[in-house]
């Protein structure tokens, strides 16, 4: 068989969409918790076998972020994000789909005498609701030394280590008034990098 597209003028389509953000401060740390919450719904309008049917996303977005330096011995960062997708269409039920994400995030920073650093973050990203094999439960670590060098502390060399666990993917999902697409992508797995920075004052 096959399948001929062709775009056609339809009233009935729309997009809403709302963002709400707000701050907690935590006073005796001297620093805040953020959050915020995004809701988006699309309206869009499609011709299945000569019928008018129409597609229906909704996308709610929730995360809470936190930040903290102590002095100018350690800096900390913690996020997390909860992500739903939700598709629906009149026509094409057995296309209607439920997706969710979660992410959470922890990046560092601690500052050593003799101008030594250390850091990194640690990454963690789950999917739910995909096809089978599409959907991700992966641990990202990356990592970091450096070395203040050179009069006044004006260079900087560096040594990295990226997905030290191996265990970087990539997968997407787009998706039309007539189509569900999901693509894996090849993507770069551990690798290391050594650079050197020159700071002008």
């Amino acid at each position: 068989g096959r399948q001929i597209s062709q775009p056609l003028n339809a009233n009935g389509a729309y997009n809403l969409r709302a963002d709400i953000s707000s701050a907690f401060p935590l006073k005796k740390l001297q620093t805040f918790i953020n959050t915020n919450t995004a809701l988006e719904y699309t309206r869009d309008i499609n011709y299945f076998n000569g019928q008018a049917g129409n597609v229906s996303n909704v996308s709610i977005v929730q995360s809470i972020s936190f930040n903290y330096t102590y002095k100018t011995m350690y800096e900390l960062s913690l996020k997390s994000s909860v992500i739903y997708n939700g598709a629906r269409y009149s026509q094409q039920k057995e296309s209607n789909i439920d997706l969710f994400d979660y992410f959470t995030s922890l990046r560092y920073s601690v500052f050593l005498p003799a101008g030594f650093s250390i850091g990194g973050n640690l990454d963690y990203q789950r999917n739910t609701g995909r096809t089978a094999g599409y959907n991700l439960d992966v641990t990202m670590v990356n990592f970091f030394v450096s070395k203040s060098i050179l009069h006044n502390k004006r260079g900087l060399v560096k040594i990295q280590c990226f997905d030290l666990l191996d265990r970087n993917q990539a997968t997407a999902r787009t998706s039309g008034p007539d189509y569900i697409e999901y693509v894996q992508s090849k993507v770069l797995n551990r690798f290391f990098l050594v650079n050197f920075s020159y700071f002008i004052k």
